[in-house]
């Protein structure tokens, strides 16, 4: 049995995580079975789709789950679809970051939306911006990544970029790029 002792929202996540089949050690085996969450997320409880591609909690608590068939917003009891536009068809969403002003980061098999920090919390409906990397398959999110310092990257199937004051630039070409890690900071004597 897996025994996590975490904040609710948490505990949500970490529980939507492991029902996708990852594992964990136990943190505490002296607590009682009551005090852990022990619940598996399907479509039967709201989700889109029993395939979570993406997850990631913002600063207000919420939890946001992407799937192929679209965005949702759990609030630890209810699953929320989340339109990027009011006018929009659900997008099929391949990765989720949040950026150090609260603004969610939503990659799609269509670009980047962003929703601003503050907004996260409203209705199943979200005035977004949509940026685009390129056409095509570069436009086609695989990956994103938000630097210490604030800064967007973004990987897709033909290249890597960064988004530079609303607009992305490639770093580097043709590099189908499916995860981005960010080094740690050495400090040299």
């Amino acid at each position: 049995m897996i025994r996590l002792r975490l904040p609710r929202a948490s505990q949500v996540g970490v529980a939507l995580l492991l029902a996708l089949g990852g594992s964990a050690f136990a943190l505490d085996s002296l607590e009682t079975k009551g005090e852990y969450v022990r619940k598996s997320f399907t479509v039967e409880d709201g989700l889109s789709s029993n395939n979570v591609d993406a997850i990631v909690q913002t600063g207000d608590g919420f939890l946001w789950v992407g799937t192929k068939v679209g965005l949702l917003r759990f609030d630890g009891r209810h699953f929320v679809p989340v339109s990027l536009s009011p006018q929009a068809p659900p997008l099929s969403v391949s990765a989720l970051a949040v950026a150090p002003d609260g603004a969610l980061w939503v990659g799609t098999r269509n670009g980047v939306a962003r929703i601003a920090g503050g907004q996260t919390g409203g209705s199943g409906h979200v005035v977004s911006k949509l940026y685009h990397p390129g056409t095509g398959e570069s436009d086609s999110i695989q990956c994103l990544h938000i630097t210490r310092q604030g800064q967007l990257y973004v990987g897709t199937m033909t290249g890597f970029y960064r988004l530079d004051r609303d607009t992305f630039s490639v770093v580097i070409p043709d590099l189908w790029t499916s995860r981005i890690e960010e080094a740690a900071l050495q400090r040299w004597s």
